[in-house]
Formats: C-alpha cells, sequence, structure tokens
C-alpha cells in the first residue's frame, strides 16, 4: 500500500477510536463526537481564570522553549503535530500541542521516562516488538514515518 494511503487510514482510525470512547463521568450523550458541532472560536485562555499571559512577538519567542530547537528537532515537531503524519497528540499530551488525546502516557520528562534514545526510537519505530498488545501504531514498520522522520521525532521529544 502507498505509504500516503497508510497514513490516511491510521489517522481515520485514530479518529474513529477516539470518538467511540467514553469520557469518565460524562454520559454518552455528552461525548465530543455525539456534540452539535458549533463555528465559534475557540477560546485558549487558562481554565483556573488567572489572565492570560502577556503576549508580542518578543515575549513569546522568550518562554517559547520550542525557539531554541535544533533543526531536526523542529522537523520532529512539525511531524509529531501533524495530524496526517505522525499525529502523536491523537493519543498523547505533549507541551505545546493542541488538542491531545489520553490514550498513551504524556511526553514530558521523556528523557527520564525513555533514558535510551535507541529505545524510544525502537518504541516509535515498532512499539508491537516490545509489547504485543499496545495500540501504537509501527510508524516504521508499517512505512508511516521514514527512518529520519522517527529519528527527527526523538529529537523534539528529548527537548520535552
Amino acid at each position: 500500500m502507498h505509504r500516503l494511503g497508510m497514513r490516511r487510514i491510521v489517522v481515520a482510525l485514530a479518529a474513529a477510536t477516539l470518538a467511540a470512547l467514553p469520557v469518565a463521568g460524562l454520559p454518552s450523550s455528552a461525548r465530543a463526537a455525539d456534540a452539535p458541532v458549533s463555528n465559534a472560536p475557540v477560546s485558549n485562555a487558562p481554565v483556573s481564570g488567572a489572565p492570560p499571559a502577556a503576549s508580542g512577538p518578543s515575549s513569546a519567542a522568550a518562554r517559547s522553549p520550542d525557539a531554541a530547537l535544533s533543526p531536526d528537532a523542529a522537523a520532529g515537531r512539525a511531524l509529531a503535530f501533524d495530524r496526517g503524519m505522525g499525529n502523536c497528540l491523537a493519543c498523547h499530551v505533549i507541551a505545546g500541542g493542541e488538542l491531545p488525546g489520553n490514550i498513551g502516557p504524556p511526553l514530558r520528562d521523556v528523557r527520564t521516562m525513555v533514558p535510551d534514545r535507541k529505545q524510544l526510537y525502537a518504541v516509535i519505530y515498532d512499539e508491537t516488538a516490545r509489547n504485543p498488545q499496545t495500540i501504537m501504531p509501527p510508524f516504521g514498520r508499517n512505512a508511516i514515518l521514514t527512518r529520519k522522520q522517527i529519528g527527527q521525532i526523538v529529537d523534539f521529544l528529548e527537548t520535552r
């Protein structure tokens, strides 16, 4: 199967799986998949009610850990957040990502969680080799991502 076709299948499966999952504490009628669609703008304001942080080109760049990413880590960030490529946000919370899933573990302190770079690469390449019961797609084995792209995602995740 063509790599682009496989990516579309993985994205569609992830979206269908997420839409079918019950949300803890909410009746099935309150799931996002059942909610009416609204064109109202989404607010990114903090839930705590605290005022939003100061914005502006200089203050945002100074606070953003992504401003100092290497070229490969920046490419990895783009792949991880791309809903048609890595689509890591379908299952994981990653700092800086919008609308994350919660099926997989949050990807923070990744170097503590997986200190060996080769092991992190292997998890992304084909987690089924280590854990046959995983629902994580084998991105490398199924040629969803190239070896270089997986390496770039590893570079990015090691900055989290």
